[in-house]
C-alpha cells in the first residue's frame, strides 16, 4: 500500500503543476483527485460526497456571507491546493495508510451517467442559444433565476461575497445564503476568469446550476441503491442487482417526473440544501461505525454547509446528530458531552 500512496503523491503532484500552468485542464484534474485521493468512502461515489460536503464546508467558512475574502483565480488555485495536499498527507497517517482506492462498480457507471444525462437533460435547451434566449428562458421558468444569477454574477465581477452598491446601502445577499453562488464563482475563476461582460456570464450560470442540480440527482440516486442493497442483504437477494434497479428508478423519476421542476424554478439552492442534508445525515447515522467514524465530523460540516444554503433545513440534521451523540456514548462516554 505504500507504494500505491507514493503513486497517488505522484500524480497528485504533477495535477498541481497543471493546476497552475494550465488551469482549466488542472481544475478538472485536481476535482477528480479530490474523489480518488481521500481515505474515505467505501465506493467511489460516496467518496466524492464526502469530499464534496468538506469542500462545501471549507467554502462556507473561508468565504462567509460579507467576507471580503478574494474571490479569484489564485485563492482558487490556492484553495484547491491546500485540499489536494491535505487529502494525500492523509494516505500516509498510520490510521488511513491501508485505504485503498474504491474498484468502479455497474452501479458507479449508471451514476455517472445519470450525472451527465441529468447534465445535459437540464442545460440541453440553453446549448447554442444566444444571450437574449437564454434570458428569456431562464426568467420565464422561473423567477427566482433573476435572483440567484445576480448573487453569482455580482461575485464574480465583484470578486468577493461582499459587494459594493451604487448608494452605498447593505447588499441584499449579505443575509441571503449565496454558498451555491460563491461556489460557483470559484469554480468560474478555475475555469475562465477572463469573463468580458456581466451577459456573458449567462452561459456559464447555466452550466454551474445544472453541474449541481444533476450531482444532486447522482448523491439521492446514490443513496436510494444503498438503501435497496442494504434491504437486499436483509432479504438474502442480489445486492448489486436491487441496487441498480433503485438508481435507475430514481433516474428515471427525477428526470421525467417533479424533481426538475426545481431547476425550472430556480431553486438549485434549495435541491442543493436537501441533498446535503438527507445524504449527510445518511452517512453519519446509517450504522453505528459510521455514526463514530464519520458522524462526529459531517454533521458540523454538513449543518454549515446546509446553513449557508437554505437555513431552515439544518433543523433536519438534528435527528442524525443524536444518533451520533449516542454512538459516541457507546464508544467513549467522554466523547459525547465534548462534541455535543
Amino acid at each position: 500500500m505504500r507504494r500505491a500512496n507514493v503513486v497517488i503523491a505522484v500524480v497528485a503532484a504533477l495535477t498541481l503543476v497543471l493546476l497552475w500552468l494550465v488551469p482549466p485542464v488542472g481544475f478538472i484534474a485536481a476535482l477528480v483527485m479530490l474523489v480518488l485521493a481521500p481515505p474515505w468512502g467505501r465506493s467511489l461515489i460516496e467518496r466524492g460526497l464526502i469530499s464534496a460536503v468538506l469542500v462545501l464546508g471549507l467554502i462556507a467558512v473561508i468565504f462567509p456571507r460579507a467576507s471580503t475574502t478574494p474571490i479569484t483565480q489564485t485563492s482558487t488555485q490556492l484553495g484547491l491546493t491546500a485540499l489536494l495536499v491535505v487529502a494525500v498527507a492523509l494516505r500516509f497517517l498510520p490510521a488511513f495508510a491501508q485505504h485503498r482506492i474504491p474498484r468502479p462498480r455497474v452501479s458507479d457507471g449508471l451514476l455517472a451517467l445519470l450525472g451527465v444525462g441529468g447534465w445535459y437533460w437540464l442545460a440541453g435547451p440553453y446549448l447554442g442559444q444566444d444571450s437574449y434566449s437564454q434570458m428569456s428562458g431562464l426568467y420565464f421558468t422561473g423567477w427566482d433565476n433573476q435572483g440567484h444569477f445576480t448573487t453569482f454574477a455580482n461575485t464574480f465581477t465583484q470578486q468577493a461575497a461582499l459587494w459594493s452598491t451604487v448608494d452605498g446601502s447593505i447588499a441584499w445577499n449579505q443575509w441571503y445564503p449565496s454558498l451555491h453562488t460563491t461556489t460557483w464563482a470559484l469554480a468560474q475563476m478555475g475555469i475562465d476568469p477572463s469573463i468580458g461582460t456581466r451577459i456573458d456570464l449567462l452561459g456559464p450560470f447555466i452550466t454551474w446550476t445544472s453541474i449541481s442540480f444533476a450531482l444532486c440527482l447522482v448523491a439521492l440516486a446514490w443513496m436510494a441503491g444503498d438503501l435497496a442493497e442494504r434491504f437486499a442483504k436483509m432479504r438474502d437477494v442480489s445486492m448489486a442487482a436491487a441496487g441498480m434497479v433503485a438508481i435507475v428508478g430514481f433516474g428515471a423519476f427525477a428526470l421525467f417526473g417533479s424533481p426538475t421542476l426545481l431547476f425550472n424554478a430556480g431553486f438549485t439552492n434549495y435541491m442543493m440544501a436537501a441533498t446535503i442534508t438527507a445524504v449527510t445525515g445518511y452517512l453519519a447515522a446509517r450504522s453505528w461505525q459510521s455514526a463514530r467514524k464519520l458522524g462526529w465530523f459531517l454533521i458540523p460540516i454538513g449543518a454549515l454547509v446546509v446553513n449557508a444554503l437554505w437555513t431552515p433545513m439544518v433543523l433536519g440534521l438534528l435527528i442524525p446528530g443524536v444518533v451520533v451523540l449516542i454512538a459516541l456514548v457507546r464508544y467513549r462516554w467522554w466523547l459525547a458531552p465534548i462534541w455535543a
